[in-house]
């Protein structure tokens, strides 16, 4: 049984730890802590979206509901 995870999903993690790592280097002070809460959001949105997403499509294969 295989299941994937959307493209999306990992380009939105992607982003996040992109954002994240890059306002580390290049900003101070408060603007930083943001953009590192905006990334950390971003990665454990994605992971959970993606994760919920697996869950209903093995529920939907389990009972013959995927079409």
């Amino acid at each position: 049984m295989v299941i994937r995870i959307s493209k999306t999903w990992y380009f939105i993690g992607g982003l996040g730890l992109f954002i994240g790592i890059l306002s580390h280097f290049v900003f101070v002070g408060f603007i930083d802590e943001v953009f590192e809460f905006i990334g950390v959001l971003l990665i454990s949105g994605s992971i959970i979206c993606a994760l919920t997403g697996l869950i209903i499509k093995y529920i939907r294969k389990k009972k013959d509901l995927l079409f």
